[in-house]
Protein backbone atom coordinates (compact mmCIF):
# COMPACT_ATOMS: atom_id res chain seq x y z
CA UNK A 1 0.00 0.00 0.00
CA UNK A 2 1.36 3.34 -0.74
CA UNK A 3 1.43 6.09 1.83
CA UNK A 4 0.98 9.98 1.56
CA UNK A 5 3.85 11.88 2.52
CA UNK A 6 2.87 15.82 2.86
CA UNK A 7 4.95 17.98 0.92
CA UNK A 8 8.30 19.48 2.47
CA UNK A 9 11.27 21.51 1.34
CA UNK A 10 14.16 19.34 2.97
CA UNK A 11 16.80 21.37 1.61
CA UNK A 12 16.01 24.84 1.89
CA UNK A 13 19.15 26.10 0.68
CA UNK A 14 19.44 24.56 -1.99
CA UNK A 15 15.45 25.74 -3.10
CA UNK A 16 16.98 29.39 -2.40
CA UNK A 17 20.09 28.65 -4.34
CA UNK A 18 17.89 27.34 -7.58
CA UNK A 19 15.47 30.27 -7.04
CA UNK A 20 18.46 32.17 -6.73
CA UNK A 21 19.65 30.88 -10.14
CA UNK A 22 16.82 30.47 -12.53
CA UNK A 23 15.76 34.52 -11.59
CA UNK A 24 19.59 35.42 -12.38
CA UNK A 25 18.98 33.70 -15.81
CA UNK A 26 15.52 34.37 -16.67
CA UNK A 27 15.18 38.04 -15.95
CA UNK A 28 18.18 39.78 -15.29
CA UNK A 29 20.88 38.23 -17.50
CA UNK A 30 19.20 39.21 -20.24
CA UNK A 31 17.90 42.43 -19.51
CA UNK A 32 21.86 43.37 -19.31
CA UNK A 33 22.89 41.33 -22.30
CA UNK A 34 19.93 43.29 -24.11
CA UNK A 35 21.71 46.88 -22.70
CA UNK A 36 25.22 45.83 -24.01
CA UNK A 37 24.10 44.27 -27.23
CA UNK A 38 21.92 47.35 -28.28
CA UNK A 39 22.99 50.26 -26.46
CA UNK A 40 20.95 52.60 -28.48
CA UNK A 41 17.89 50.23 -28.25
CA UNK A 42 18.42 49.50 -24.32
CA UNK A 43 15.77 48.59 -21.99
CA UNK A 44 13.58 51.07 -21.44
CA UNK A 45 14.41 52.80 -17.62
CA UNK A 46 11.39 50.47 -16.20
CA UNK A 47 12.49 47.27 -16.68
CA UNK A 48 15.98 48.35 -16.02
CA UNK A 49 15.21 49.55 -12.40
CA UNK A 50 13.49 46.35 -11.90
CA UNK A 51 16.19 44.45 -12.56
CA UNK A 52 17.90 46.25 -9.83
CA UNK A 53 15.12 46.01 -7.45
CA UNK A 54 15.12 41.93 -8.24
CA UNK A 55 18.63 41.98 -7.51
CA UNK A 56 18.36 43.69 -4.35
CA UNK A 57 15.90 41.45 -3.33
CA UNK A 58 18.47 38.24 -3.98
CA UNK A 59 20.93 40.13 -2.54
CA UNK A 60 18.52 40.31 0.47
CA UNK A 61 17.28 36.77 0.16
CA UNK A 62 21.12 35.32 -0.09
CA UNK A 63 22.21 37.15 3.16
CA UNK A 64 19.38 35.94 4.99
CA UNK A 65 20.19 32.10 3.96
CA UNK A 66 23.60 32.72 5.52
CA UNK A 67 22.51 34.37 8.39
CA UNK A 68 20.58 31.04 8.84
CA UNK A 69 23.41 28.88 8.02
CA UNK A 70 25.69 30.92 10.58
CA UNK A 71 22.99 30.65 13.15
CA UNK A 72 22.56 26.69 13.09
CA UNK A 73 26.31 26.39 12.64
CA UNK A 74 25.65 23.82 9.44
CA UNK A 75 28.50 25.79 6.97
CA UNK A 76 31.71 24.13 7.70
CA UNK A 77 34.53 26.49 8.93
CA UNK A 78 36.48 26.76 5.29
CA UNK A 79 33.43 26.73 3.31
CA UNK A 80 33.61 30.70 2.46
CA UNK A 81 35.63 33.80 3.04
CA UNK A 82 34.10 36.53 4.54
Amino acid sequence: MLFHRPFSISHALIDHLYDVNLVLTGVILPTLRSAREQPEAAPDRSRIDGAVIVTALLVSALDQVMSDLDRTETRSPGSMSG
